[in-house]
């Protein structure tokens, strides 16, 4: 669940499941379809995700001009449907590891005991403009609003800018990682390439003018971009969609609780009282049955006793389990009434 940008709004992710298996035909085009969002996301992990196009990543429709104008679109055969919610995919995926290393260089240079203030104050600065730490990682002077022009002037001129510059283009490079899509596992489309009608939904192939109807066990219709997970084992969909709703406006809260999470109850308060006191069990027996039974699928050859009535099995257990969590989450919220929730912060695991 996130803000969405609206006041008082959020964006949360509705679900929607296919009724009945898809023909093996079927199934295989979204499979290609699956697989060439994969490589238009490679494509652009590969000439967007370096240090020299941080600058194109939040510039309007520079990227998608790009994109348009290179050919990969009409190389795959892929509608547009396809193409750019796939570049949007990657795009965001982008922005989202600068967000990370920009915050992992500020951290390092507030613990850094060579630093002084002013060189903490000078980094924390240039780390909130784009304009600003795009140059620095590419080895130029930093650029700003004119507005800000003469404070940025300030700090530089009573910092050594270039041990600081060169300090975060090493943290930079040190924790930049190489995105790439390895898993074909399902696709984003934007509105022009499906269409609600007859309990059901209908999605745009390669073939032109071709669309593949899938019923659902749901009559709901969404808009906007959705995500569509392919389960080829059983030849089944699942559809997330996002949904914004009002937050309501609960009286009666309270100050703030302190949560404590665990493995064996789920959350404890800070005045002692415990929700989710049954958790470890519920947890234990999804294991348990996963050990259980999927071992024996692998062993029993002779009395397999099948991957659907397995998968079947996990299923029921894992929808108890997240049941039981929903269930304990709203009774705490019930009867504690929290005006804030306060977590412990834990250092990052390493791994």
């Amino acid at each position: 669940m996130r803000a969405s940008g609206k006041e008082n709004t959020l964006c949360k992710t509705a679900q929607q499941f296919s009724r009945r298996p898809l023909s093996a035909e079927e199934m295989g085009k979204l499979r290609d379809i699956a697989k060439d969002a994969r490589t238009v996301k490679n494509y652009v992990y590969r000439r967007y995700g370096g240090v020299k196009s941080i600058g194109k990543l939040y510039s309007g429709y520079t990227v998608q001009n790009e994109m348009t104008a290179c050919g990969l679109r009409e190389e795959l055969g892929l509608p547009s449907a396809f193409y750019y919610s796939a570049m949007n995919d990657a795009l965001a995926d982008i922005r989202a590891q600068w967000t990370r290393v920009v915050s992992v260089i500020r951290d390092n240079a507030r613990r850094n005991p060579g630093f002084c203030d002013g060189d903490r104050h000078y980094i924390r600065f240039v780390l909130k403009f784009e304009s600003c730490y795009a140059n620095i990682f590419n080895g130029m002077e930093p650029v700003i609003d004119d507005k800000l022009k003469d404070r940025l002037d300030a700090l530089r001129s009573g910092a050594d800018c270039k041990r600081l510059d060169g300090y975060m283009r090493r943290q930079a490079r040190r924790h930049e990682k190489k995105l790439r899509a390895v898993n074909a596992s399902g696709f984003s489309v934007t509105e022009k390439g499906y269409r609600y009608g007859d309990h059901g939904i209908y999605i745009t192939t390669k073939e032109r003018r071709k669309r593949i109807y899938v019923e659902l066990t749901d009559t709901a219709r969404y808009g906007g971009r959705l995500y569509i997970l392919l389960d080829e084992e059983r030849r089944m969909i699942n559809i997330k969609a996002p949904v914004y709703v009002h937050i309501k406006n609960r009286g009666g809260r309270s100050g703030s609780v302190g949560l404590s999470l665990g493995v064996e109850h789920m959350l404890t308060t800070d005045a002692g009282n415990v929700y989710g006191a049954e958790y470890g069990a519920y947890h234990r027996r999804l294991v348990g049955y996963v050990k259980e039974k999927g071992g024996g699928n692998r062993r029993e050859k002779e009395n397999n006793p099948g991957s659907q009535k397995y998968s079947a099995g996990k299923r029921r257990l894992e929808e108890g389990l997240h049941n039981y969590v929903n269930r304990e989450v709203n009774r705490l919220l019930r009867e504690e009434k929290p005006g804030a929730v306060c977590l412990p912060k834990l250092p990052p695991n390493p791994a």
